[in-house]
């Protein structure tokens, strides 16, 4: 059953070969006319206008495997550069992929493991509970985590418990944090999209939508395991600082693949402009696992595909004005009453049900 209205839309035939299908792809959008959409939560003439043309180039163009390419470029293709058909594309991939990645980002996850009380004894690092399974699970994978990242930020290599760093990078970077800032497991792909209800029982989007798009799109993942015990897999998560996660969880930083395994480059497009000059030329950093592989055999490095589609939407996320529609939207939700049980306004929620509501085709 397709419930995503991107999957449904016609695509070229599978008889063509991908090489084919991409170059007629990439054949169409370099002949592209500049085109737009505006995109707003209280409809088109309150948004911020999304440059078609860029924006679907960069969907194409950073797809995170060839297969995921050719997928997207049957589409693509099969619109004929008609300029309606490539807007709603667009369209629909901003609506069903971008939105709910970045806003859902920071909302805690309605189906979290219930938390230890005060009483139950906090599974150490060498539990031999499954860290997918128990209900202490957060804390074990926690526990695990920092050691397998040497109790350190995976991106700044800073340590809050640190008081002599290491080298010029950590210094640099300890100068900069506020002095309160702690370390934090980090999901790459948020544990709250898999919810599709919040705690009022209201219902939020279809996460299935989401899913099925990626599936798509990077189909060397599996995405029913990602959405399910994936999420909170060590191969979905890496130890960073608070406000390093904040940018990380909002698309404005990623660690983008090199040719080397393990190995990323860090990429900042960190609108703070104070903490976008203080993180701007970070070197290239390689994850190492510093745990016992005796001791703590089910911790591996993040998955560097999934590390990659990370990188890819946020790169995305970067172009055709997407990233500053959704700042406009998060700015313009505070008007509305969608209001949470201490009478404050649930943003991500309002926006995740503005977006869920069908838009007129363009």
């Amino acid at each position: 059953m397709i419930r995503s209205q991107l999957c449904a839309l016609p695509k070229a035939s599978d008889d063509l070969l991908d090489d084919l299908v991409i170059n007629e792809a990439r054949y169409i959008l370099e002949d592209m006319d500049p085109t737009s959409f505006h995109w707003g939560v209280h409809g088109p003439a309150s948004g911020m206008t999304i440059q078609v043309d860029t924006f679907l180039k960069a969907a194409f163009e950073w797809a995170p495997e060839r297969q995921g390419q050719a997928w997207l470029g049957r589409i693509i293709t099969a619109t004929d550069g008609d300029r309606k058909g490539l807007t709603r594309v667009a369209r629909l991939f901003f609506e069903e992929v971008l939105v709910p990645m970045r806003l859902r980002a920071s909302q805690p996850s309605h189906k979290s493991s219930p938390k230890p009380s005060v009483d139950d004894e906090v599974a150490s690092p060498t539990s031999d509970t499954s860290p997918f399974s128990s209900p202490k699970m957060g804390q074990i994978l926690e526990s695990k985590l920092l050691i397998r990242d040497g109790h350190k930020c995976g991106i700044t290599s800073y340590s809050p418990n640190r008081n002599h760093p290491g080298n010029a990078t950590t210094n640099l970077i300890a100068t900069v944090l506020p002095p309160n800032d702690h370390l934090e497991v980090t999901h790459v792909f948020p544990l709250a999209l898999g919810d599709d209800y919040d705690d009022h029982g209201n219902t939020l989007y279809d996460p299935c939508v989401f899913w099925e798009v990626l599936q798509n799109y990077a189909p060397s993942l599996n995405g029913e395991w990602l959405r399910g015990e994936g999420l909170h897999s060590p191969a979905n998560s890496l130890i960073l600082t608070h406000t390093i996660r904040k940018a990380f969880a909002n698309l404005e930083l990623c660690l983008a693949p090199s040719n080397t395994q393990h190995t990323y480059a860090v990429k900042n497009y960190i609108r703070d402009p104070w903490l976008h000059r203080q993180l701007n030329g970070l070197p290239n950093i390689t994850l190492r696992n510093h745990s016992d592989p005796d001791v703590l055999a089910d911790i591996g490095l993040p998955d560097p595909r999934i590390l990659s589609l990370h990188a890819a939407l946020t790169f995305i996320m970067q172009t055709g004005g997407a990233s500053r529609a959704l700042d406009r939207a998060v700015r313009d939700t505070k008007a509305l009453s969608c209001l949470m049980s201490d009478g404050s306004i649930d943003v991500n929620t309002t926006l995740l049900i503005v977006a869920a509501i069908p838009k007129t085709s363009v």
